[in-house]
């Protein structure tokens, strides 16, 4: 904390001020923060776990993930192998890639066989940079060749290794058409502000509805109105396979200019995306075609493409997803580019990369040893309990509020109360032969790094394709135990805290209450009113997508939401003003998350007041007896969210990050509290009170 600046005026550096000083930025990473604190926690106690040698006791997936990381870690495997690994996995589809081999003629691609064998959902391609704007904008030119720069080496060093005769001129050539169409792909994609809007993508269409959203394709982008973003039920299309297929073909031609056919043919595509668990499609089967205006217009860029670019662009995915899991040449070309687009100094150390990707993989088999050693079930029950506190100090808040009507108010009551919470870990993973059975289905190999991504991924897919047509088991978790995040899933209608986010200085057993409320409570706070926020709020307690809001009270909504808009747009990042015309926070983008910041703070502090109500007035902290149990509730609140991080990690946060960068999260949330201001004395004069212009959503104007 830096006491020498005035909490009223500047809650950020009063609380962040001092931490930030004496915690730069680590040479391999553009952020610091708190969260990322625990991340390397996490981070050196998995790692302990993963080069400790087998024991007696571990479990067969235990064993599996230690064989897995020692794989990553051992580079000198890696450099005897070589690009061979990569070189033969993109052998099998259509010969390999255009761009490194000399004579293509791809007369046994298949371009859709490709594209199931590396997708697995039918959503939008996703681009190789992290948005659409960095194809688009003049200003993000730099990035855009430092990545068309890494397609180009990684191609010649492939060249190399295969011993081909293709020269430089003729790589560039083709990167040049390969970032051409990923730069028609992104000018054809729903800006991701608009892809909060569920409605848009989710909806049951006529054939007639279909025809008439497709038949018109223009070069344009795709942009809706901004009363309409948001709205779920609009991007979800279900429709047969027959309408879909002959809206397709009303678009595009059957046979390209080029004299192939790269029209989309939708069995064939869902037949090979599920030929390894057997399942089988035809024009009868219903699916969910997500975002149909870009669909129509993928149908007819396809068809105008050359077979040569659409091969060189899929291979292209697959070098930049794995070219950095295998020698050394590979992974210093990857480095330079996160260099030039994120601001990092330094590559990560191999066992750090390596922890994290044994992790991703395999987190069950991780979180199970973990948990064991690092969260007691007294941990969980603990949890458990504040849940319930959380709820609670939810439904006096709709009891609270007077915006919103009788009917509706029901329904919000109904969905809070069945708000299912999933806490730590599953307790499955604890048992060794369950855990092993989750995990059946795949090998591994301490001499073939490479394969072993690709058989866990596999098996993945696997998994989840085999309950695509079944039952939604509302029991199962979706996220391993060893993450420092926590989440809602709107279909689910559930919370999640891994053990990973239930540490300090979010959660800690046997320290003030004031601290675990402002902590942790105000994460649990947070994901129950994702429930209630723009997105969340359109599905109802089963988590089915269904509008159960009266139009008086969805305009109440609407209001109130366009505040916090309004809010957040305000805040400017002078940082970038070298990179935008105009940098400041997106308010509409990180709307649901600036809802959910002020919501779960006001539902934590509700928690809270009910908790010294039952148990009396807290003691001060030794240490910081300077500060009262209710200001230690704030300041615990602003710490968990301090961090910094470099221009670059600025800049995209800004621009792709639904999340509103640290210290807004802090003034926009506290400025509206009034228990806040209270708690520290502040008045409407100061920065860090809005007062009568507060934005308030899910919290009572005046708390207590």
């Amino acid at each position: 904390m830096d006491l020498t600046v005035d909490p009223c005026e500047d809650f950020f550096k009063y609380t962040c001020g001092n931490w930030i000083a004496k915690n730069p930025i680590p040479p391999a990473a553009n952020t610091m923060t708190i969260i990322k604190g625990m991340e390397d926690q996490l981070h050196e106690r998995i790692r302990d776990v993963l080069r400790a040698n087998p024991s007696p006791g571990d479990s067969v997936p235990v064993r599996d993930a230690k064989t897995l990381y020692a794989a990553c870690v051992n580079t000198a495997t890696l450099e005897s192998l070589g690009l061979e690994p990569l070189t033969s996995i993109m052998k099998n589809y259509g010969g390999g890639w255009p761009m490194t081999l000399y004579g293509w003629n791809g007369w046994d691609f298949d371009w859709q066989e490709t594209a199931a064998a590396w997708m697995r959902n039918l959503d939008q391609a996703n681009l190789g940079l992290s948005g659409r704007d960095l194809y688009l904008e003049p200003s993000f030119q730099a990035i855009l060749f430092a990545y068309k720069d890494l397609m180009k080496e990684t191609a010649k060093l492939v060249r190399d290794h295969l011993g081909s005769y293709v020269s430089d001129e003729d790589i560039e050539q083709q990167a040049e058409g390969v970032i051409a169409f990923e730069s028609e792909l992104a000018q054809i994609m729903m800006p991701d502000e608009d892809r909060l809007n569920h409605t848009k993508l989710y909806n049951k269409l006529s054939l007639a509805d279909l025809q008439n959203a497709t038949d018109a394709i223009a070069p344009k982008v795709i942009m809706m109105p901004d009363e309409d973003r948001l709205n779920h039920t609009k991007l979800y299309n279900k429709l047969s396979l027959a309408d879909l297929q002959n809206a397709t073909d009303a678009i595009a031609p059957k046979v390209s200019f080029d004299g192939y056919s790269l029209q989309i043919t939708w069995t064939t595509f869902l037949n090979a995306l599920f030929s390894s668990v057997g399942q089988t499609w035809d024009s009868r089967d219903e699916v969910v075609c997500y975002a149909t205006d870009f669909m129509a217009r993928l149908a007819d860029l396809l068809v105008q493409t050359p077979k040569k670019t659409i091969a060189n662009y899929l291979h292209w995915r697959l070098v930049y997803a794995a070219g950095d899991e295998t020698n050394l040449a590979m992974r210093d070309l990857f480095f330079r580019f996160s260099q030039n687009v994120s601001g990092i100094d330094e590559p990560p150390e191999r066992h750090y990369e390596c922890t994290d990707l044994v992790n991703n993989l395999m987190g069950m088999a991780v979180g199970s040893v973990y948990v064991s050693k690092f969260f007691p079930p007294s941990a969980k029950q603990e949890v458990e309990q504040l849940v319930k506190d959380l709820k609670a100090a939810f439904d006096g808040i709709l009891d609270s509020i007077d915006w919103i009507d009788a009917a509706t108010l029901e329904k919000a009551k109904e969905k809070n109360d069945a708000i299912r919470a999933f806490i730590g870990y599953p307790d499955f993973i604890l048992d060794p032969e369950a855990l092993a059975d989750y995990y059946f289905g795949f090998t591994v190999d301490e001499g073939s790094h490479l394969r072993n991504i690709f058989s866990l991924l596999s098996w993945k897919w696997r998994r989840q394709a085999f309950g695509v047509n079944s039952s939604v088991n509302r029991d199962a978790w979706i996220i391993h135990p060893t993450v420092v995040d926590a989440f809602y899933y709107p279909s689910m209608n559930s919370i999640t805290f891994p053990a990973g986010i239930l540490q300090s200085p979010f959660y800690e057993q046997g320290r003030p209450a004031a601290m675990n409320f402002g902590g942790i409570g105000m994460v649990i706070g947070h994901e129950i009113t994702h429930g209630f926020d723009p997105s969340g709020r359109q599905y109802d307690a089963h988590g089915n997508l269904v509008d159960w809001w009266t139009d008086a009270t969805a305009e109440a909504f609407g209001q109130r939401a366009q505040c916090f808009v309004d809010q957040y747009d305000g805040y400017q990042v002078p940082e970038l003003s070298d990179f935008l015309e105009d940098p400041h926070v997106n308010g509409l983008l990180t709307l649901g998350e600036n809802i959910a910041d002020n919501g779960g703070l006001s539902e934590a502090w509700f928690a809270y007041l009910n908790y010294i109500d039952r148990n009396g007035t807290e003691p001060s902290l030794p240490g910081l007896d300077f500060l009262t149990p209710e200001q230690l509730f704030f300041v615990t609140f602003a710490y968990n969210w301090c961090g910094h991080s470099t221009v670059q990690a600025l800049l995209n946060a800004i621009m792709y990050d639904q999340h509103s960068p640290p210290k807004f999260r802090i003034y926009g949330t506290l400025s509206n509290n009034a228990a806040f201001a209270e708690a520290f004395g502040c008045n409407a004069n100061h920065f860090m009170v809005n007062g009568n212009d507060s934005c308030v959503m899910w919290g009572a104007e005046e708390q207590r």
